[in-house]
């Protein structure tokens, strides 16, 4: 979904997939390290151990942050927000499970939204 975000190929490989991440300067972590999970199931959770997104921060320069998701976002309020002071936005979810959206649609949003703040970002740097 991100490739057709960006208007690039689709990666294949995981170095492609992290080329593509790193030459537009976009990082994916998972809000949760650890847990107790059912299958997929977001609601079956439990024992959720956080990732160290301190770490993440501090050691590079990301600068907005997009959860993939509702309940991305609300581990994110919950375990990570008081930890890093940088803008989150949540969007939908891309799994499948996910019936409210279609692929299209979900481009369509992610795109908008994940876009400006890289246009935004680039106008910055060249600020400097």
């Amino acid at each position: 979904m991100l490739a057709a975000i960006l208007q690039v190929e689709t990666p294949v490989t995981v170095p492609a997939k992290r080329t593509m991440l790193l030459e537009n300067r976009i990082a994916v972590y998972d809000v949760i390290e650890r847990c107790e999970i059912k299958g997929s199931s977001d609601s079956s959770i439990r024992q959720a151990v956080p990732a160290d997104i301190r770490r993440m921060v501090e050691e590079s320069a990301i600068r907005w942050i997009f959860t993939n998701g509702r309940t991305a976002g609300k581990l994110f309020r919950k375990y990570q927000a008081a930890d890093v002071e940088i803008p989150m936005t949540e969007l939908p979810s891309t799994s499948p499970a996910n019936a409210a959206y279609s692929l299209e649609r979900l481009i369509e949003i992610w795109g908008e939204e994940v876009l400006q703040v890289l246009r935004e970002q680039s106008e910055g740097d060249e600020g400097r």
